[in-house]
């Protein structure tokens, strides 16, 4: 709740953007018919559970971009794996170009063709 205060606190101004704090599951199944212009997948639905589905949710031209994708101390055992998995499966994306940026902790950014 503290993060949601500050962000409303500095960015609630702008009629454009919509704070919610509600789990991503929900969210994403709540939102499917939605388009956006932008997708920071920061969390596991965006990610890895749900990823189908909120790449239907990019516009054409649309920016899918991920973080924590290069190996960290803090990572589990075999999240490793699921990483992997989860860029073999952007690659293998026919509307989607990625770029993968090795910097800080592992940047990809897709842009959505179709």
């Amino acid at each position: 709740k503290e993060f949601l205060s500050i962000a409303s606190k500095y960015l609630g101004g702008d009629g454009r953007l919509t704070l919610e704090m509600v789990d991503g599951e929900k969210w994403v199944k709540n939102n499917l018919k939605s388009k956006f212009d932008f997708i920071f997948a920061d969390t596991w639905h965006g990610k890895y559970l749900l990823l189908d589905e909120v790449l239907s949710m990019l516009s054409p031209g649309g920016i899918y971009f991920i973080d924590d994708m290069l190996p960290q101390q803090n990572w589990p055992d075999g999240h490793n794996d699921k990483v992997d998995k989860l860029v073999l499966e952007l690659e293998k994306k026919s509307d989607l170009k990625i770029t993968k940026q090795f910097w800080s902790t592992g940047i990809i950014i897709g842009v959505k063709t179709s």
